[in-house]
């Protein structure tokens, strides 16, 4: 009678780990690339948000700007910038116009197709990276 061997022979092991790195290989930077892709929409969502409360006050101020007795401090309403993917911060604000940035932080600052967004008061749409305004925010 002879003994079978049971369990996995060296070579059978690392067949199994080099595939298992090939597939890393391939997946983690795919994997990446969605989640890029994905927080930017987070990016403009919360632009679209900021310029909707901006128009709500002109509607009632006449005027972008804050004024004392109204709650249209666009300061108030932009996100704290911890745990985010972007900092949504006003890059200019007038009494009769305004532009709004999203800008990257944290490991979003790797999105050098799309970098940082910008919307105005005429809702042009801009974007700082490589890929240009019309690819980043859709069609």
């Amino acid at each position: 009678m002879t003994k079978t061997a049971k369990g996995f022979s060296l070579i059978e092991l690392m067949v199994t780990v080099a595939i298992v790195g090939i597939l890393a290989m391939i997946a983690i930077p795919g994997y990446r690339s969605y989640i890029l892709r994905a927080t930017r929409a987070e990016a403009k969502q919360a632009l679209l948000a900021r310029a909707a409360d901006l128009e709500r006050c002109y509607t009632r101020n006449n005027t972008y700007l804050d004024a004392p007795t109204t709650p249209c401090n666009v300061a108030a309403h932009l996100p704290d910038a911890s745990g985010a993917h972007y900092k949504i911060q006003a890059g200019t604000l007038a009494a009769n116009s305004f532009v709004l940035q999203a800008v990257p932080v944290g490991s979003q600052v790797a999105d050098a197709k799309c970098g940082t967004f910008s919307l105005d008061d005429k809702n042009t749409r801009g974007a700082s990276g490589a890929n240009g305004a019309s690819d980043c925010w859709g069609r």
